[in-house]
């Protein structure tokens, strides 16, 4: 499980670090971007919200099954 977590959050990790270098290496102002003027999107801080929310309770819940099986002493040796 410590594996199969760990690889979960190398995924995350290298696709947003690869995004976000991507955009700063694609948006640079040596390249004359220019940077747009908008406001608040509600779509985007939901989605901002909800994702993180749903891979946190993803990752939790196998997590707790181990940890309550881990204690469960009811048919020891």
């Amino acid at each position: 499980l410590h594996n199969f977590m760990l690889i979960i959050c190398l995924v995350i990790f290298v696709a947003v670090f690869g995004v976000m270098f991507y955009s700063i290496f694609k948006h640079r102002k040596s390249k004359g971007a220019v940077s747009a003027n908008f406001h608040e999107s509600v779509a985007v801080e939901i989605a901002w919200t909800v994702v993180p929310f749903l891979i946190v309770i993803g990752m939790a819940l196998p997590a707790t099954k181990v940890v309550v099986a881990m204690k469960d002493t009811t048919n020891a040796d």
